[in-house]
C-alpha cells in the first residue's frame, strides 16, 4: 500500500532540547499534509519531551518516540528510520536549521521520482551566525548519470546528514549489530551503498539547510573524524566500489575537510592537534596530499599560520557578505524580504509561536 506521506523528516536527538526546538520552528511552518516529522529521542535527560509536546499540540504530523536507554547515535538513527512512513526519508540533525522554502523546493525536485537528492547547505556557528554559505561551490542544480559521478563531484560533503533525501523502499537495511554501527557514520555508509542503485541522482545547488557547527564532548575527535570515517569509506569496497574511486574520495576529504580541521586545531592551540595529525598519518600516509597539506600545517609555526587563517577567513566573510548583498538587492527589486546574514534559530522559534499564538511568548 502506498504511503500517504511523501516525505518523512527523520530527526534523531539526544539532550538538545533548545536546538531541536529551533530546528522544529524552522521546519513546521513549511509542513503540509504530505510531510511528517519523526523524532527518535535517545533517552534524553533534559526537557526534550516537554518541548516536543508544544509542537505536537499545534501540528499533528509530528511523531515522537523515546528509547528506554541511550542506543548511541547510529542505532538511534536506524530506529528513527524504522518509524518513517514517507515515500522519501530526509535525514536531519537535531541542531540544524531548514531554510524557508526548503520543503517546497525538495517536493518539486521529487516529481520525477529520483532515487537520491542532495542539497547544498550553509554552515552556521553555535549561536546561528553564518560562517560559510554555500558550503558546496556548485550553484546550479545537477542530475548525475549515476551515483559514482555524484561521489566524484560532491566528495566528502556527502557525510553531512541533513542534506540527504533517500527513496525509503530502496534504503539499505542495516542491522543494529552491523560492524560499522557505533562509529557515528552509519548514514554515510547507507548513502554510499544507496548510490550503487540505478536511477536519477539529483543535486540542488541552492543552500536549503544550515549546518550548525556544534562542539561535542561525546567522542574522541581524531578517532571519529579520521580513523572511523576512513574505515567507513573503505568498507565500501565490499559494496563494489573500485579502489581508485575510494582513493579519489579520500583525497577530496583530505583537501576539503581534514586540512580545515588541522588548521583550526593548531590555531586554537587545541591539545588534540597532535593526536589528530597522528591519526591522519596512520590512515593517509600513502597519499601525497597528506604530506603536502597536513604535514605542512604541522610544521608551520602557529604564529605564521594564524594571520594566514585570519586572512582567508576575512576573504570568505567578504565573499559571504557580497553574496548576501547581491541577493538582497535582487530580492528587493522583486519586492521580497531580505535575507539576514545573522540567522539564529531563536528567530525561527519566535516567529513560529507568534504566528501560532498571536504573541511572542511560548505556551
Amino acid at each position: 500500500m502506498l504511503s500517504s506521506k511523501l516525505i518523512s523528516i527523520c530527526i534523531p536527538t539526544y539532550n538538545r532540547a533548545r536546538h531541536l526546538g529551533e530546528a522544529l520552528a524552522s521546519i513546521v511552518p513549511q509542513m503540509d499534509n504530505d510531510v511528517e516529522i519523526v523524532i527518535s529521542d535517545n533517552a534524553s535527560t533534559d526537557n526534550t519531551r516537554e518541548m516536543v509536546r508544544q509542537y505536537e499540540e499545534k501540528f499533528g504530523s509530528i511523531r515522537y518516540f523515546r528509547n528506554l536507554t541511550n542506543l548511541g547515535f547510529d542505532r538511534n538513527l536506524l530506529a528513527c528510520l524504522e518509524h518513517a512512513e514517507g515515500e522519501y526519508v530526509w535525514l536531519f540533525g537535531s541542531d540544524d536549521l531548514m531554510k524557508p522554502g526548503a520543503v517546497e523546493a525538495v517536493r518539486q525536485s521529487l516529481r520525477d521520482q529520483p532515487v537520491f537528492v542532495y542539497l547544498n547547505f550553509q554552515v552556521i556557528s553555535p549561536e546561528g551566525d553564518l560562517l560559510i554559505g554555500p558550503k558546496i561551490e556548485i550553484p546550479e542544480n545537477r542530475d548525475f548519470r549515476d551515483g559514482l559521478a555524484c561521489i566524484q563531484e560532491l566528495g566528502g560533503n556527502l557525510g553531512y546528514m541533513s542534506a540527504a533525501i533517500l527513496r525509503r523502499h530502496l534504503c539499505p537495511k542495516v542491522p543494529a549489530s552491523h560492524e560499522l554501527v557505533g562509529y557515528g557514520w552509519i548514514h554515510l555508509h547507507m548513502i554510499l551503498r544507496f548510490l550503487r542503485e540505478s536511477g536519477i541522482v539529483r543535486y540542488i545547488g541552492q543552500p536549503l539547510v544550515q549546518a550548525r557547527r556544534t562542539p561535542s564532548l561525546e567522542y574522541n575527535f581524531a578517532e571519529r573524524m579520521v580513523t572511523e570515517l576512513d574505515r567507513v569509506i573503505w568498507h565500501a569496497r565490499r559494496d563494489g566500489y573500485a579502489r581508485s574511486t575510494l582513493r579519489k574520495l579520500t583525497n577530496k576529504i583530505i583537501r576539503e575537510f581534514q586540512l580545515g580541521h588541522a588548521v583550526g586545531l593548531k590555531c586554537a592551540g587545541h591539545p588534540e592537534f597532535g593526536q589528530f595529525v597522528l591519526a591522519c598519518f596512520k590512515r593517509y600516509w600513502t597519499y601525497p596530499l597528506f604530506w603536502l597539506l597536513i604535514v605542512s600545517v604541522f610544521l608551520v609555526p602557529r604564529g605564521v599560520l594564524l594571520p594566514i587563517r585570519d586572512y582567508l577567513r576575512a576573504r570568505r566573510a567578504a565573499s559571504v557578505l557580497s553574496a548576501s548583498i547581491k541577493g538582497t538587492d535582487s530580492r528587493a527589486s522583486c519586492g521580497a524580504a531580505p535575507t539576514r546574514l545573522h540567522s539564529p534559530g531563536a528567530t525561527y522559534k519566535q516567529a513560529f509561536f507568534e504566528k501560532r499564538t498571536g504573541g511572542g511568548r511560548e505556551n
